[in-house]
């Protein structure tokens, strides 16, 4: 029997799934009470909570779908969901959970035409990035290899070792006369023919006609065999697990579907990609030939020798258009730190200033190499404002030039603060131009440090609120319309001004530090003489003091921000008081 905190924490684990990850297709009570069920027994013997996707066996071979054989920013995506759930569930509870996702390549190996070794390179890459989320003790990559019932063969026997040990004879042999009086199951093999007809269309090419739709009835056939003995497999092995499953089912208790992206769709990375579109600021989940097929520049993008994702452009000017086609663009990591660099003289007046801004919200950082030259010193501060003021120079070299830092907790002077919130004062974006010598700039990527952190641990530091002066008192980790993001300035940061759990500053310190050190959440920019580094304020924490350089920070879009004409401007009597 659940006492009452016990069953506060069933419903918030069970709102948890509900909200972020189940696809909630045609749901019954029943199904949900079976939920909650298997989330009460482990509850109730504080055990922790296993989840089970079979998926993510490897790219398809068909690269009208995706952008290559190894994982890019949709398995990213996908995965940062994932731990974002995780982190949530662990922040309501302690023993927390454990995610498995069984790749499936092996079920269906013979049928979908990929080596092994691109597989593995697949499964390895994931792993890769479930690392650098800080997440690998609860979030696991595993396959037959992982389970003694397979000790005994090697991963080219797995295909049929499956079927052997886990199968249903009668199942297979009596096949054609259950679909025939199944409507589900004829349906299924119908969709799974189509499927494989697009998916392996390259691979079926050079048969005949009725070749290939015999073999098109094998390979349906055959998955509908393996999938059957993959479920006896794990319901054996893994029965405690709650089943998720990529494929619509409905919400009855058995398998919970689930998007893996944030459209209601069953989508799936490996026979996708992603493009961004700035000018809708929109990551659109489409092949890669229908994404070619849309109208504006398309851009791909590289992250460390691999086919990332795509970008999309809107350039009205034709030869701006054709040029801009042309710019390379990387990413320093999974989704931080984008570079445009122009080597055939791209002009910044072609770029849409406000698009630029939607790669900032999306990517964090944004550096532009080669967009030049400038029609005048000055044009590239007005360019980033675009149709908004940007925060008086003066105002902003006093917090720029002081002790490492981030904005949110340097500009604001303490009368600033005492009359304003931090929406109304905090601005979103900052940018600098290298107008001489090279130069160095320091970044921290907020919103990875925060999803590094165990959600129990993150729980308390969004609860531990930091004094920095006497009025300004930010917690340590803060959440609103751009997630979970660390707000922390050590130089700055007097005493704790209120937690629940946490006593000095030098714990809030030693709980950081290790997240900090991490080399995917630093970032160095090297700029060079006309480089622009446009910086989103939300999601990144800037370390280290910036040297003489040409600085601009966008005014906050509140209407009650101070600088807003209704407002008084800052007095120089109020930059006096500011912490900088």
């Amino acid at each position: 029997m659940l006492d009452h905190q016990q069953q506060q924490c069933v419903d918030n684990i069970a709102f948890i799934l509900l909200d972020q990850l189940l696809a909630q297709t045609d749901a019954t009570f029943t199904g949900y009470q079976k939920l909650k069920t298997q989330i009460a027994q482990c509850v109730i013997e504080n055990k922790v909570i296993t989840l089970l996707l079979p998926a993510f066996p490897c790219k398809t071979n068909n690269l009208d779908k995706v952008l290559g054989y190894k994982p890019d920013l949709g398995e990213y995506r996908v995965l940062q969901k994932f731990v974002n759930a995780i982190r949530d569930i662990q922040s309501v509870y302690s023993p927390g959970v454990m995610f498995y996702i069984f790749s499936d390549y092996h079920t269906f190996s013979d049928y979908i035409n990929v080596d092994l070794e691109h597989h593995y390179t697949y499964s390895d890459e994931l792993r890769n990035m479930v690392e650098n989320m800080n997440a690998s003790d609860c979030l696991k990559i595993i396959n037959f290899e992982h389970f003694s019932a397979f000790d005994d063969l090697n991963e080219y026997q797995y295909f049929n070792g499956l079927k052997q040990r886990f199968g249903d004879a009668e199942y297979e042999r009596d096949f054609a006369r259950l679909k025939q009086h199944d409507n589900a199951m004829h349906h299924t093999y119908l969709g799974l023919k189509k499927f494989m007809h697009q998916d392996q269309r390259y691979a079926l090419a050079p048969l005949s006609y009725k070749k290939r739709r015999e073999r098109l009835a094998l390979m349906a056939k055959g998955m509908m065999v393996q999938g059957r003995a993959l479920d006896n497999f794990l319901n054996t092995h893994l029965s405690h697990a709650i089943r998720l499953s990529i494929h619509e089912h409905p919400m009855q208790g058995k398998k919970y579907s689930l998007f893996l992206f944030d459209e209601r769709s069953f989508k799936t990375p490996w026979h996708t990609c992603v493009l961004f579109d700035a000018c809708r600021g929109e990551f659109i989940i489409d092949t890669q030939a229908n994404h070619k097929q849309r109208e504006g520049v398309i851009i791909p993008v590289m992250h460390q020798g691999t086919l990332w994702c795509l970008l999309r452009f809107n350039i009205e000017d034709a030869n701006e258009a054709q040029l801009m086609r042309e710019v390379k663009a990387t990413l320093q990591t999974e989704q931080f730190g984008l570079t445009l660099e122009s080597h055939h003289g791209c002009s910044l007046t072609a770029l849409p200033q406000a698009q630029v801004s939607q790669l900032v919200k999306a990517f964090s950082a944004v550096c532009l190499k080669g967009f030049g030259p400038l029609p005048q010193a000055s044009f590239w501060s007005s360019w980033f404002a675009g149709n908004h003021a940007l925060l008086p120079e003066e105002y902003v070299r006093s917090s720029a030039l002081a002790e490492p830092s981030w904005y949110g907790l340097k500009t604001p002077s303490t009368s600033i603060a005492r009359r304003y919130s931090y929406a109304d004062m905090t601005p979103d974006e900052w940018a600098i131009y290298c107008s001489s010598a090279p130069l160095k700039v320091n970044l921290l990527d907020a919103s990875l440090a925060a999803l590094c952190l165990n959600g129990q641990a993150s729980s308390w530091l969004k609860n531990t609120i930091v004094q920095y002066d006497d009025t300004a008192t930010y917690p340590v980790i803060m959440s609103g319309d751009w997630g979970m993001n660390l707000r922390w300035s050590p130089s700055l940061a007097k005493h704790i001004s209120s937690s629940t759990e946490i006593d000095n500053i030098n714990q809030v310190a030693n709980a950081l530090t290790p997240i900090l050190e991490r080399s995917q959440v630093q970032h160095v920019f090297d700029l060079q003489l006309g480089d622009i580094l446009l910086v989103n304020n939300h999601t990144v924490l800037r370390y280290g003091v910036l040297s003489e350089t040409e600085l601009a920070v966008r005014q906050p879009y509140s209407v009650n921000s101070p600088w807003q004409p209704h407002n008084k401007q800052p007095s120089s009597e109020h930059l006096q008081e500011s912490p900088a």
